[in-house]
């Protein structure tokens, strides 16, 4: 199951709190719902609409 986001308006920044390959907790308030997922993807677009960071994720499954 993987997971797309726009990480622009998010609270940590790419490269100092987070990068590709890091495990991260994601957590949905309304739902309640909290997950651990890896960060596998992430793709940059600069376009006529500004800047944007989309990151793919994939759930972590422990034994």
């Amino acid at each position: 199951m993987n997971k797309f986001c726009n990480s622009q308006n998010a609270l940590f920044v790419y490269g100092r709190d987070w990068q590709l390959g890091d495990y991260v907790t994601i957590k949905h308030d309304d739902w309640g719902v909290q997950k651990k997922m890896r960060i596998i993807t992430i793709k940059e677009v600069l376009d006529e609409n500004g800047f944007k960071r989309f990151v793919e994720f994939v759930r972590i499954y422990l034994r």
